[in-house]
């Protein structure tokens, strides 16, 4: 998936996260998966183990080096792996979007990748899956922005869904959807390539994609070996979770500014 026109990171630094601008009001608010940020995850086991195979690959460097030479070369490893993964994530979700939208452009595969499409293409033999929407913006004013991949029916059901490529399927994933289920509003482009600063390329609409309007929700979950439809229930204690973390996150901005003020 391409960087969503409307959105924009906070800093250089591209692990503060991403914000979107309204075309029409300027109001600026945090991602989604921004705001996804603020829940713990036990991630420190997940780089420790990277780190170590790492090492473990690479003894025969490490035991001809110093050691502040060996700590340099291998403590961000993990980093390598995390981007890595992103990038299959992307391109499996620009092929899905370009295949949807009956675009002339697909992006270049590689062999994981490739099976994964695969997969996806088998799951569509079982099931009855029909776009609706594609790379939709929602917008929770005062709250949060973010990008939902697709409005599908599938099986006749209408409903919002996440393509995941990860390992497993995370509680973050559940708390994402239900973010984008809850926001009221949506934006839609009125031409092929929208400038984000035009407003006469944007469209304010009530969220087709909100969860008075969908069946459900469901998270397609898709690795080069497997492939399948995974129903999201407890939507709305999902999305109480993702209104805490959300609150937490305005609260630490909150508290930054403050201590900027008083030069702390």
């Amino acid at each position: 998936m391409t960087q969503p026109p409307l959105s924009q990171y906070f800093s250089a630094n591209e692990g503060d996260g991403r914000r979107y601008r309204h075309p029409h009001t300027g109001e600026l608010l945090p991602s989604v998966t921004t705001i996804l940020k603020e829940s713990p995850k036990n991630l420190e086991q997940w780089a420790a183990n990277l780190t170590m195979e790492w090492a473990v690959g690479n003894w025969m460097y490490l035991g001809n080096t110093s050691n502040e030479k060996g700590m340099r070369a291998g403590k961000y490893r993990w980093k390598d792996v995390r981007d890595e993964r992103a990038g299959v994530g992307d391109g499996v979700h620009s092929y899905i979007e370009a295949e949807h939208r009956g675009l002339w452009e697909f992006p270049d595969l590689n062999e994981e990748q490739e099976a994964i499409i695969e997969q996806f293409h088998w799951l569509k033999t079982q099931h009855e899956i029909e776009p609706v929407q594609t790379e939709l913006t929602v917008w929770n004013p005062g709250r949060s922005a973010g990008t939902l991949d697709g409005l599908w029916r599938i099986d006749g059901e209408l409903k919002l869904i996440d393509v995941k490529t990860s390992k497993n399927h995370w509680p973050e994933h559940d708390f994402q959807i239900s973010g984008l289920a809850h926001a009221p509003l949506a934006l839609v482009s009125l031409v092929d390539h929208p400038d984000p600063k035009k407003k006469e390329h944007w469209e304010e609409i009530d969220n087709p994609a909100h969860i008075s309007k969908i069946d459900g929700a469901a998270v397609i979950h898709l690795r080069a070996d497997k492939a399948e439809i995974i129903p999201i229930e407890n939507i709305e204690e999902n999305w109480k979770v993702f209104e805490a973390l959300t609150d937490v996150w305005y609260a630490k901005r909150t508290l930054e500014e403050k201590q900027k003020e008083s030069g702390k």
